[in-house]
């Protein structure tokens, strides 16, 4: 998949392949933190930092839906605003706490594991 040059109103503060973490700016500290305990878990996660909620930056959003097909969004408002963009096929979860946010990434990943075995 080729590298997204347009931002909008999120910012891609990191770029990972397996889960994508969907904060704003007050749950942008939350979410590098978990993504450094994840990575030493082995698990690469890409961290958004959306500026600006509505609209929703649809391109970017869409984007890491089919990069990484798994979405954990740190608050409902996130979720509600990006619901129309996942497919299907698209793992998503909401975390309210720190530690729900590392518990869910971890069970999409075992998700997503187990559907690659089955396919």
């Amino acid at each position: 998949m080729p590298a997204l040059s347009f931002q909008g109103t999120t910012k891609v503060i990191n770029k990972g392949v397996d889960i994508t973490i969907v904060a704003d700016g007050s749950t942008i500290g939350t979410a590098m933190k978990a993504s450094r305990i994840l990575v030493v878990r082995g698990i690469s996660t890409a961290v958004l930092e959306v500026t600006c909620v509505t609209p929703i930056d649809e391109r970017t959003i869409s984007h890491f839906v089919e990069a990484t097909g798994a979405l954990v969004f740190i608050n409902q408002k996130l979720y509600e605003e990006s619901k129309h963009l996942l497919k299907t096929n698209t793992f998503s979860e909401v975390a309210l706490k720190e530690e729900e946010l590392i518990e869910n990434v971890e069970k999409i990943i075992k998700l997503k594991l187990a559907s690659y075995k089955n396919t």
